[in-house]
């Protein structure tokens, strides 16, 4: 419909319904680390989706070859490779900042490990309103298609802990589009004017939580966090830490709220609730918090050895 002449053009008038969608710009961002092939796979699936997306991929420090792969691979996708590894916190700021300074719209932010169904950003994009900051898919593994990671969240009274999130259970249409506690950084839909409202990711968790300290920041300035029943994701769980039950992801799990101040109630129980569970992991995980290069290792020890005496036989003791 467009043309350079400006003698004989046809005017068209289309519904807002359909001018509104022409308007609106998204930006999709994952991070990468050390996996540049799973990255190229992500961004591959973008670029499958029935609505169109600008991608920008963020290597997040990997310090190896990443960056000569994704940037032969991705064009026309764009680059950015942070000098060192932030966190996903951190490193998904670095594109939300990006997406706000260019202009967009709405954000996908997506893990290089999960992929959506090629209409998930249509189904995602019909339940958008200005008073919902995050939306979500509803989350499936990977490898089982039909069985759900994550199918919605409410929040545990004492911690940062997710309930009722059907995890396991088989997807016989028992799903609703409906308001939630919490969404995953899995994949999130990100309205950028309420972002420039209530602000960034907190960067002070360096892996995991970091979503889960944002959902009710929106709620409390009164956006919904939503998710919405037909928008699909199939995950590849855990890939970037090794597995679920990884002593890395262990160890982040439980470690990550350490140092952040100022150390709310929420926050103070939760440590305790995942300082019982770095105890009673694998040897190999505390090893690991000995040794970590964060310098927490030594303080988790201590704290730990000081509260043993409190875990039960069910490894949740008097924390829950």
């Amino acid at each position: 419909m467009a043309s350079t002449s400006c003698s004989g053009y046809i005017a068209v008038c289309l519904p807002s319904a359909i001018i509104a969608p022409l308007m609106m710009r998204i930006l999709a961002i994952t991070l990468n680390w050390r996996q540049p092939q799973l990255t190229l796979e992500c961004v591959q699936a973008l670029r499958s989706l029935h609505t169109h997306v600008d991608i920008l991929v963020i290597d997040n420090g990997s310090g190896d070859n990443s960056a000569e792969i994704l940037a032969a691979g991705l064009a026309p996708a764009e680059l950015v490779c942070l000098p060192n590894n932030v966190g996903f916190a951190a490193g998904s700021n670095h594109g939300l900042r990006y997406a706000i300074e260019q202009g967009y719209t709405y954000a996908l932010l997506l893990n290089n490990d999960a992929f959506p169904s090629a209409d998930m950003l249509d189904q995602l994009l019909a339940e958008t309103s200005d008073d919902t900051a995050l939306l979500t898919p509803v989350i499936y593994y990977e490898a089982q298609p039909n069985r759900i990671w994550y199918g919605g969240a409410r929040r545990h009274k004492h911690t940062l802990n997710l309930r009722d999130r059907l995890q396991n259970q088989i997807d016989s249409g028992q799903i609703t589009t409906h308001d939630v506690d919490y969404v995953l950084g899995t994949c999130v839909f990100v309205n950028l004017a309420a972002v420039a409202k209530v602000g960034l990711l907190d960067e002070r968790y360096f892996m995991y939580f970091e979503d889960l300290d944002w959902s009710p920041r929106f709620q409390s300035a009164g956006y919904r966090v939503r998710l919405v029943a037909p928008a699909k994701l199939y995950h590849r769980v855990a890939v970037s830490t090794g597995g679920v039950e990884s002593p890395l992801r262990r160890f982040y799990l439980c470690t990550q709220q350490c140092d952040i101040l100022p150390c709310t109630s929420l926050r103070r129980d939760n440590l305790d609730h995942r300082l019982v569970s770095y105890w009673q992991c694998h040897e190999d995980t505390r090893q690991i918090g000995l040794a970590s290069s964060m310098g927490s290792g030594a303080r988790i020890r201590a704290w730990a050895a000081q509260r043993v005496d409190r875990v039960t036989p069910t490894g949740v003791g008097d924390f829950c």
